[in-house]
């Protein structure tokens, strides 16, 4: 089979003859060092196998990772001279420039005692925020399910500890107050939620309940469904009708967004 490349001993005689001419100059030697070169480069190219095709679609390859790196760097900061010089001598904020909040009054915190209604306080962050509640004075409703996404033993476990908490600040206070009111049940029962809030008349609500977990979600996605969606809209329309003077709603940490990049910061927004 015939080869696209010009033979090795063929290359070497052309090679040699126009190197050892004379009185053409010093051009005849740059000539015949360059042919040199050609000639080892398609020598390596002939023993690698590679054909010009593969050539081409390698270093076509090589710049596509180059370009596709370079889209997907993220940084803090965005260079002003992107924006031309107009801009250079600006200074880029990545958080709220104060200037923007100089007419917003401040709200003194309500130091008094509340009654905040926290759903999903047997789970890890919603005990954690009850806890913090029983410590500086509040009342706590707690409303669970303890559904079995992971060893319910813990949630209870979870529950127990509020209870200690409570039974110590009565011991500290020196009163017996109601400071703890735990109920099991689902945030959708539209008659559970009706009777809590009826009969605690909670003024702060912190909804925390919801399912974890991105694999069961595609499992069972009417599950998520009701849990997460319906069951923080329920609560959003017990606030409205109760009353309530402010609701605190935390996202689940599953959530991700759509994205145009393969990696997540938590300067960046999801949709």
């Amino acid at each position: 089979m015939s080869s696209p490349f010009v033979p090795h001993k063929r290359v070497s005689n052309d090679t040699d003859s126009s190197f050892h001419q004379e009185g053409n100059g010093p051009g005849v030697h740059q000539i015949s060092s360059k042919k040199k070169k050609l000639a080892s480069l398609r020598m390596m190219a002939a023993r690698m196998n590679l054909t010009p095709t593969k050539i081409v679609v390698s270093l076509v390859a090589l710049v596509l990772v180059i370009l596709v790196l370079c889209l997907e760097s993220d940084s803090e900061l965005i260079s002003a001279q992107s924006f031309g010089p107009s801009l250079r001598s600006q200074k880029v904020f990545t958080k709220p420039s104060p200037h923007l909040w100089k007419d917003i009054p401040i709200v003194p915190p309500d130091t008094n005692q509340k009654k905040v209604l926290v759903t999903g306080a047997g789970g890890f962050i919603g005990s954690s925020v009850a806890y913090k509640l029983l410590e500086r004075g509040d009342k706590v409703i707690v409303v669970d399910e303890m559904n079995d996404y992971y060893d319910v033993r813990i949630k209870e476990a979870n529950l127990e500890i509020l209870r200690q908490k409570a039974k110590e600040m009565n011991e500290k206070d020196g009163a017996m107050k109601r400071r703890l009111e735990i109920y099991i049940g689902d945030i959708n029962d539209h008659d559970l939620m009706k009777s809590v809030f009826e009969r605690e008349n909670p003024d702060y609500v912190c909804h925390l309940a919801a399912r974890a977990g991105v694999r069961p979600s595609i499992q069972d996605p009417l599950l998520y469904v009701r849990a997460n969606v319906q069951g923080s809209t329920n609560m959003l329309n017990y606030s409205r009708d109760y009353n309530v003077k402010n609701i605190v709603v935390a996202s689940s940490s599953s959530v991700y967004g759509e994205s145009g990049s393969t990696f997540f910061f938590g300067s960046r927004g999801c949709e």
